[in-house]
């Protein structure tokens, strides 16, 4: 599997699981915009800690 389609499927791995985790039908779409816009702003490490990534720093 490519790097794109792990990506890719990690996301909708992540918006399913917002959805699930949502209350009600406005949370579940203000859950959705949320990772949206952090996509949109490139906060890949706000992604990554909800995807479960473990952040390495290089040195």
């Amino acid at each position: 599997m490519s790097d794109y389609e792990r990506g890719f499927t990690d996301a909708l791995k992540l918006v399913v699981s917002e959805l699930e985790d949502a209350e009600n039908l406005e949370d579940a779409r203000t859950r959705v915009k949320l990772l949206l816009s952090l996509a949109l702003e490139h906060k890949m490490t706000e992604l990554k800690r909800r995807l479960g990534y473990v952040a390495i720093k290089r040195s």
